[in-house]
């Protein structure tokens, strides 16, 4: 459903620009439904999108913090993790409830990022790592709310950026939720 895992470019890729040139650059990013749940006689429907954020190395930080990531076990969850460097970097996932009562459940799981690569002696690719939230998340108790939040903390102070991807395959819809500071 996130892509096919045999373009590296899908896990992310830098782009190098002249130093002091990025406030004057603009792009962007969408992912759409092309699976031909969406008929091409509702043009409305079909030009929906979702944008995905294209992050500046000084978004990257030692620890990201998700909220308010949909809780339902209908909904597929996958959290991607981006490291700036080459070296492996090691990151600590943790899940906990949002709600209204003092206190929270929390999971944890450790994660081991893939390297990242340099082309010509340029940073390239990220160190990049996808994990399914299903297994860590689903049975969190339900009585706190419809939403946890997830904290990814890097080892090392790695240097790293997340989001996690919220998909109801059955409606075609999908959500992004991305770190506050």
């Amino acid at each position: 459903m996130f892509g096919n895992e045999q373009f590296i470019a899908l896990h992310g890729m830098f782009l190098s620009v002249t130093s002091g040139t990025g406030d004057s650059l603009f792009w962007s990013l969408r992912a759409r439904d092309v699976s031909g749940s969406v008929l091409p006689d509702d043009p409305i429907r079909a030009s929906l999108a979702t944008e995905i954020p294209l992050v500046p190395e000084t978004e990257f930080r030692s620890e990201v913090h998700l909220l308010n990531v949909p809780f339902a076990p209908t909904v597929e969850k996958r959290l991607r993790i981006y490291a700036l460097g080459t070296a492996p970097v090691r990151v600590l996932v943790k899940a906990y409830t949002i709600g209204w009562s003092a206190g929270s459940e929390v999971r944890s799981a450790a994660l081991q990022l893939s390297a990242g690569q340099e082309e010509d002696g340029f940073p390239s690719y990220p160190g990049f790592a996808d994990l399914d939230l299903g297994p860590l998340v689903n049975g969190l108790t339900e009585s706190w709310g419809p939403r946890i939040g997830i904290t990814v903390e890097a080892e090392d102070d790695a240097r790293i950026w997340a989001l996690v991807l919220a998909a109801t395959p059955e409606e075609s819809t999908l959500a992004v939720v991305t770190p506050r500071r």
